[in-house]
């Protein structure tokens, strides 16, 4: 419990320091900033602290909030001024960086976690197969009738009152098939206890508890600093049509990210540790973790750009290791948390803003930044509050992974 004070009163300290420096606030970076990986980078720092010594001190929890909510954005605004004829390659080189400390993370993370399932390699060759389809017909399917789905989407749109969306019609549907085909070519005994990960009601509830804690705080913390400093940075549901605002934030969640998710943190990870335990025993797990997170980054930077040919070189080594890092940060949360609705909701968070509070004179991109700062907050140390949880989370994290 004395965590939990220090925590909120580095948290309480962090809204007095924006009520005097908010042009320098987190919600006021650029969408070209650095900050993101600056975040990243910082709670890697500490995550990596944790690893080495087991040990989390009153002082630790109670500067952690005031260093991400506050430092972060006045430190990478300095950086942005300094760095700005060369901000990309900045950026890309801190990526390099929280990439690098993020995999050993992992690796201390998951060097002595169980991995029990198995299938035959020709199963998992046909899966992995059935993967690489599936998003090709994707890429394909969309590129071909981009202008038919538009139409499609704006119906659909109407015809619900906005609460159903192409993304989640489409995306859950792929979800569906994928699942059918995994079905049909592997074992029961491996596909069911994976399967049962997205399915599990009990962990769904758990997830839509962080999901509720995580949105309010964030809220929250957005009216703590117009109410400290005076001045009015956001608006209520500015959209009228909040029936389509709950759609969107459905379509992401059970369309887009359970999809992305379930493959890159699940089932995939999964596929490639029994494949790769042929030829590597002692880190089969994290050199899959690394592949799917390679391969998310991967389709998200091409179908961003359009395709080879469209490509600005140095953005999209920027996308990539952004992407890269964020599905190394997203399997860390499944590790942790034991829950793969926990990254399913963080990924729906991100993708959606938080809408529901339009930000005038700020990036609407930016508060995706707070949801990042604060789910960390909120998740980092409650499971690693302790030695014994640490000790915990290194013996029985993924016995589902």
């Amino acid at each position: 419990m004395k965590k939990l004070y220090w925590i909120l009163g580095g948290i309480l300290v962090s809204l007095l320091i924006n009520m005097f420096v908010l042009e320098t606030t987190i919600y006021k970076q650029p969408d070209n900033s650095v900050i993101h990986v600056f975040i990243f980078l910082l709670i890697g720092l500490y995550l990596l602290y944790f690893q080495l010594t087991e040990r989390l001190e009153g002082i630790i929890s109670f500067t952690f909030p005031i260093i991400l909510f506050c430092l972060t954005p006045v430190i990478t605004t300095m950086m942005d001024g300094f760095f700005k004829n060369h901000l990309i390659w900045l950026d890309i080189f801190l990526h390099c960086i929280a990439a690098i400390i993020w995999t050993f993370i992992l690796l201390k993370l998951t060097d002595k976690v169980p991995f029990h399932l198995k299938a035959r390699n020709s199963m998992i060759i046909m899966s992995l197969v059935a993967i690489v389809f599936l998003f090709i017909f994707q890429s394909i399917f969309l590129n071909t009738y981009k202008t038919q789905m538009i139409q499609v989407s704006k119906t659909l749109h109407d015809y619900s009152s906005g609460l159903f969306t192409f993304n989640l019609v489409f995306n859950f549907s792929s979800f569906l098939i994928f699942s059918l085909f995994l079905f049909l070519i592997l074992p029961s005994s491996f596909f069911k206890p994976v399967f049962r990960q997205v399915v599990n009601l009990d962990k769904m509830k758990v997830g839509f508890v962080y999901l509720f804690i995580i949105y309010i705080f964030s809220n929250l913390f957005v009216v703590g600093v117009e109410w400290l400093s005076g001045q009015s940075i956001s608006s209520l549901v500015v959209e009228t049509d909040v029936f389509s605002l709950i759609g969107r934030f459905i379509g992401f969640l059970f369309g887009v990210s359970l999809f992305e998710e379930a493959i890159f943190r699940l089932f995939l990870p999964v596929l490639l540790v029994i494949l790769l335990r042929n030829f590597i025993k002692k880190h089969a797990i994290i050199l899959a973790i690394l592949i799917s997170s390679i391969l998310f980054a991967f389709v998200h930077t091409i179908s961003d750009f359009g395709g080879f040919e469209q490509l600005d070189y140095a953005q999209a080594i920027r996308r990539l290791l952004m992407l890269f890092l964020s599905g190394q940060t997203l399997i860390y949360l499944y590790i942790v948390t034991k829950n793969l609705w926990i990254p399913i909701i963080i990924h729906a968070l991100n993708n959606y803003g938080l809408p529901l509070f339009s930000f005038s004179d700020y990036p609407t991109h930016s508060f995706g930044n707070v949801v990042w700062v604060t789910m960390f907050i909120l998740i980092v140390f409650m499971q690693h509050g302790s030695r014994k949880s640490i000790r915990k989370v290194n013996i029985v994290t993924t016995n589902s992974l």
